[in-house]
């Protein structure tokens, strides 16, 4: 029994968030081949009916003392046979219409999606219609539009075994308005619309949407409490087990941003997850991913940026596909941390400036391309951009400041001709002074003494 219980819930579960692995299990059994034969899809059934008609049963129960406690009257008589009618109708219809569409049109090779739409639409219908809850609801105008609400959740794709069993939950929801009818025809349009706009809240999820969006923000705030129960809080949001979201869930692309700053190999494991498995959410991933990526250019200091670039080594086998301009943008951010990882292992003052000035002209003409695309990343990248930008120039400011501290005194001597024609009248001759001392010495009868004073390189020497 326990057995059975796991197994029986197990299929509902994938029916109702995870058909694309519901239609792998039933393929590695078997379920789905073309030569299946009759009594095989007959047992499949068999085997899932004690739980649908358990599940029918009770939210038969639930929406008749519902109705009953707003003072709506119930024909319980009706409920019960009309569901019982009305499921066993389903199963035979079932089983022969899975014969007929799997010879005619072949197995679908996927599990569209609306195979859970349209099974859980069946099985909440049938809960609320079979109770004929309402002695007024007419033959053609309600069934009519149950079965036109059910058809937005069915398409010609669904075949076998998979077919048959919403077909079932189709004739159960038709032979239960069948067993609950009466008269007056208006009234019974009016509940038809009704259940045709029910059908499409659930056929989009719209009833289940706050629940899922406000378990989402509790596993987001959760994680913002305890940061290194990431991963555990991940498990609750329902993206990690619910494959059927249309609409977009709060805090999931930041969560998986955070997982991969934690573990970067788990992070990408389930942004892949969810690239593959959850298509719906798709654009959660990839806007992970777009994080991610900004995140890893960002620098603080030019060693950063060097590194940048065995940081972004993901990018070339990434789980979803990036937006164009990143695409673009990544080869120039690229070739600039080339550069500045030359100027890094560089020694030559010269050289280490260059390696800065082709660094500036990639990120110059990147910012050229940003300006000009109109992606939804360009503008972070773009910011991005900058900030590398102000790196590089306060780098350039700061090696062009060092090289001035360290630079030599000039050498004062010239070779050569020291003196150019042009510049002759830089220097005053000593012929006057060359004079007196030639006088004074001739002139006296004995040898004088003579002083030479005055400031450096003055002649003193030559005279």
């Amino acid at each position: 029994m326990k057995d059975y219980l796991r197994w029986s819930l197990r299929q509902l579960y994938l029916i109702f968030f995870w058909p694309t692995q519901f239609e792998r299990e039933v393929e590695d059994i078997g379920i789905s081949s073309l030569k299946l034969r009759l009594v095989e899809r007959l047992h499949y059934l068999l085997k899932m009916f004690p739980l649908i008609l358990v599940l029918s049963a009770i939210a038969s129960l639930i929406a008749g003392y519902t109705s009953e406690t707003f003072g709506i009257a119930v024909d319980w008589e009706r409920l019960w046979i009309g569901m019982a009618l009305g499921l066993a109708m389903g199963l035979m219809a079932g089983v022969t219409v899975a014969v007929v569409i799997g010879i005619v049109i072949g197995v679908a090779s996927s599990l569209t999606m609306s195979v859970a739409y349209g099974t859980r639409i069946g099985l909440i219908t049938a809960g609320l219609v079979t109770s004929s809850f309402v002695d007024t609801i007419a033959v053609g105008a309600a069934s009519g539009t149950v079965i036109i609400g059910m058809g937005f959740g069915v398409t010609l794709e669904l075949a076998g075994v998979r077919f048959g069993l919403l077909l079932g939950m189709l004739w159960g929801v038709v032979g239960g308005v069948a067993a609950g009818i009466a008269t007056g025809v208006l009234f019974g349009v009016l509940v038809g619309i009704v259940i045709s706009l029910a059908n499409w809240l659930m056929y989009f999820r719209l009833v289940t949407y706050p629940f899922d969006a406000v378990l989402s923000a509790i596993a987001y705030f959760v994680w913002k409490r305890r940061p290194d129960a990431i991963v555990r809080a991940w498990r609750w949001t329902p993206v990690a087990w619910n494959e059927v979201i249309w609409l977009p869930l709060p805090y999931v692309s930041k969560m998986l941003v955070m997982i991969v700053k934690q573990d970067r190999k788990e992070g990408f494991r389930q942004i892949a997850f969810v690239a593959l498995e959850r298509r719906l959410q798709r654009r959660a991933a990839l806007k992970a991913l777009v994080q991610v990526a900004i995140d890893d250019l960002r620098a603080r200091s030019i060693n950063e940026l060097a590194n940048s670039t065995d940081k972004l080594d993901w990018t070339t086998d990434a789980p979803a596909e990036l937006p164009d301009e990143m695409k673009t943008a990544l080869p120039r951010f690229d070739r600039a941390a080339q550069h500045a990882g030359q100027y890094l292992t560089l020694h030559n003052v010269y050289r280490k400036g260059e390696a800065l000035k082709n660094a500036i002209t990639e990120i110059e003409a990147l910012q050229r391309i940003l300006i000009a695309t109109r992606g939804r990343v360009a503008p972070q990248l773009l910011r991005v951009a900058s900030e590398w930008r102000r790196l590089i120039e306060t780098e350039i400011e700061t090696i062009r400041a060092r090289s001035e501290a360290a630079r030599e005194i000039p050498n004062p001597f010239v070779f050569g001709n020291p003196v150019v024609e042009t510049e002759r009248n830089l220097f005053t001759g000593r012929r006057d002074i060359a004079r007196q001392i030639e006088a004074s010495i001739l002139g006296a009868g004995q040898v004088p003494t003579l002083l030479l004073h005055g400031p450096r390189r003055m002649g003193k020497t030559s005279i």
